[in-house]
């Protein structure tokens, strides 16, 4: 009997850990490159999201201005269209926190 309770709680505790993934942090600032973007651009596709974004840089190839949205593998928003306003170089940032749910990812 002991055993079985062993068993059914271990099988409870391992599908409450299959239906949920670590979440997800991305923080873009002031120091965010086009390089950084587009491995944030790749890393969220490898969990079957599409991070769709346009930047803005100075002359410096600073990071001044960003839209972007995530969409899921089927096309559906997860993070609409989103403008930061105000300038990354005068400490605006984006902070993006995502987690999956029963299989689908959600904004956090």
């Amino acid at each position: 009997m002991k055993n079985l309770f062993s068993l059914v709680l271990a099988l409870i505790t391992f599908n409450a850990f299959a239906q949920s993934s670590n979440p997800i942090q991305i923080t873009i600032n002031g120091q965010t490159d086009r390089g950084a973007l587009w491995q944030i651009h790749e890393d969220l596709k490898v969990q079957g999201l599409n991070f769709i974004y346009n930047p803005e840089f100075d002359n410096q190839r600073r990071l001044t201005k960003l839209s972007y949205s995530i969409k899921d593998s089927a096309g559906n928003d997860i993070i609409a269209n989103t403008d930061i306003s105000g300038n990354f170089q005068q400490g605006a940032m984006a902070i993006i926190k995502l987690k999956k749910v029963n299989d689908h990812w959600v904004k956090d």
